[in-house]
């Protein structure tokens, strides 16, 4: 099955030099960040799409889901079908202009605490440096960062 994306090199030259240039800075605030997933293929968003949307009654539905999963993304597990995730079958993702990232702590864990200051200093250097964070949408969507500049 095919993993995330995660290659910097799938994006856009001008979105690949703003995360560049993102993650330098973090650094140099001294917080490490990485991308969790990056160019996306439009089967995976359809899978994303279908996630939540599918009548997780039907066995057959949430088994199929789990195929279509493992064949482009991951395996689901059967609660993950039922969680509706995206609400596009868009995204800046499918252009490579988009970038999902994971923020660590100094254990080189995982931090999830997106109202923490951490991430307050990784949100402010991705802005500074020209991306539109998913943090101040409407819904919330902390990890995304876009580049909704020119090419």
């Amino acid at each position: 099955s095919m993993a995330l994306n995660r290659d910097p090199n799938s994006l856009t030259p001008r979105t690949r030099e703003m995360y560049l240039e993102f993650m330098e800075k973090a650094l140099d605030a001294g917080i490490f960040v990485a991308i969790s997933e990056a160019r996306r293929s439009h089967e995976t968003q359809a899978v994303y799409y279908l996630r939540g949307r599918v009548d997780v009654s039907d066995p057959k539905i949430v088994e199929a889901m789990r195929i279509l999963g493992a064949a482009h993304a991951w395996k689901f597990a059967p609660w993950e079908v039922d969680k509706t995730v995206t609400w596009t079958l868009d995204s800046n993702h499918l252009s490579g202009k988009a970038v999902d990232i994971v923020v660590y702590d100094e254990h080189h864990k995982p931090d999830w605490d997106s109202k923490g200051e951490r991430w307050q200093t990784v949100l402010n250097i991705a802005r500074e440096v020209g991306f539109s964070c998913g943090a101040d949408w409407e819904v919330n969507d902390y990890p995304h960062l876009e580049n909704r500049g020119p090419e």
